[in-house]
């Protein structure tokens, strides 16, 4: 909403110029001479510029972070996989314990009462 409130400002700004300042200028580009343009539409062609170079900037700039955001998304899910490879192999481990334990008739430190 903001952008399109600062879109309608820029493009009032524009108007206003453009009605006050109506004549033609000569423009040369390179060895190219143009004569009798208007002055308003030389603007309005610079501003169109800097729109589509912005938006190509923003769009690479968006397309980098959505391939970094894919990246450790990746990343996470491999960390988070061997996370729990890591928990299952430790409950299995604890039931192993247990297992020998009472196979051996060890108490632990929680089933003494003696303490």
């Amino acid at each position: 909403m903001i952008i399109l409130l600062l879109f309608l400002i820029l493009t009032s700004v524009f108007v206003a110029f453009a009605i006050q300042n109506n004549f033609g200028v000569d423009l040369t580009l390179a060895n190219l001479k143009f004569t009798g343009i208007s002055f308003p539409l030389i603007i309005l062609i610079s501003l169109a510029a800097g729109f589509l170079l912005a938006l190509i900037t923003s769009a690479i700039d968006y397309f980098l972070a959505l391939f970094k955001l894919r990246r450790l998304d990746r990343e996470y899910s491999e960390v988070n996989k061997g996370y729990n490879q890591i928990v299952k192999r430790l409950l299995a481990l604890e039931t192993e314990m247990d297992k020998i334990r009472k196979a051996k008739n060890i108490k632990t430190v929680s089933e003494d009462d003696s303490l």
